[in-house]
């Protein structure tokens, strides 16, 4: 059965995309002087922990509105990954590491913070938007997603 993509509105405030990962880098290169280094690998850790569980979720969601389908739904990416959520999310899995810093706040990181998940939903109605033009079936949708995340862990890795 085909699979009809809605509600899937993008912001793009650069002219390329970014992948969420680079985004994370560019939050971690901005901390501040002094014991950055293992500022860095724990933020680093909870950057790629914090993936791990937001992939969990979005496969969930995925998985919920894939079932949908049947009952003549609709795929709504802009549903699989709640923006604001996700952000209170990041910003409370940081504040720990972010607090050993010398006066580094996430609330000094909430551009990042925002901008990770912000480019994170921008690829997954990418990703929905061209299996919808590909006319690809409920595995290849999932597979597509699932590509999304794992090509992060590989950046994390390198």
């Amino acid at each position: 059965m085909p699979v009809r993509v809605v509600e899937c509105q993008l912001v793009a405030d650069e002219p390329e995309p970014v992948d969420a990962m680079s985004r994370a880098e560019a939050l971690l290169g901005e901390l501040k002087a002094g014991h950055a280094s293992a500022l860095r690998r724990q933020l680093l850790s909870k950057l790629q922990r914090f993936n791990f569980e937001q992939r969990g979720r979005v496969l969930g969601k995925l998985a919920e509105q894939l079932g949908e389908l049947d009952a003549g739904g609709q795929l709504k990416p802009s549903l699989l990954l709640e923006v604001p959520d996700e952000n209170k999310l990041l910003a409370e899995r940081l504040q720990p590491v972010l607090a050993q810093s010398k006066g580094t706040t996430a609330e000094e990181f909430s551009e990042g913070i925002n901008s990770f998940n912000q480019v994170r939903l921008e690829q997954l109605c990418e990703a929905c938007a061209q299996a919808l033009a590909l006319g690809e079936n409920r595995e290849q949708i999932i597979t597509r997603v699932k590509n999304i995340y794992n090509q992060t862990r590989s950046v994390e890795r390198s």
